[in-house]
């Protein structure tokens, strides 16, 4: 396989499986769970890794931060932390030349394009890009 390929691959799959991990729920797994309406299973795995016992702070002007306890929990919640762990991987499975692992890259890649693309022009970036640009306008 053509190695810019593979590397343009390993770029979007990183990009979508640190999204994936970090924020969105995953498919449902119900042997997880005793409850019908939990999440999938990403969201499980956030859950177990405590990302979700976070602690409100505010500072001395007002803003506010989540304390999140345990360094998993906080890391795995984080998809920037995610994604330099997933592209430590992937750039590990660069060098091995296997048709299955290919076919995981390419097809992880696709989706991470399908996944950007469709977050460029979701409605809501569009009409913060908007908003932006009238914002600067007024500024001026």
């Amino acid at each position: 396989m053509n190695e810019w390929l593979k590397f343009i691959a390993v770029i979007f799959a990183s990009y979508r499986l640190s999204g994936l991990l970090s924020s969105e729920e995953g498919p449902y797994m119900p042997f997880l769970y005793k409850d019908s309406n939990q999440a999938g299973i990403f969201e499980w795995l956030r859950r177990k890794a405590g990302a979700y016992n976070y602690e409100h702070e505010y500072d001395e002007r007002g803003n506010h931060r989540l304390i999140i306890p345990t360094n998993l929990g906080r890391g795995i919640s984080c998809p920037l932390c995610v994604g330099g762990y997933i592209g430590l991987v992937l750039t590990f499975l660069l060098f091995v030349d296997n048709i299955i692992i290919n076919f995981f890259l390419i097809w992880l890649g696709v989706w991470g394009v399908q996944t950007f693309l469709e977050n460029l022009t979701s409605d809501d970036a569009i009409k913060d890009a908007i908003d932006d640009v009238a914002d600067s306008l007024e500024d001026t």
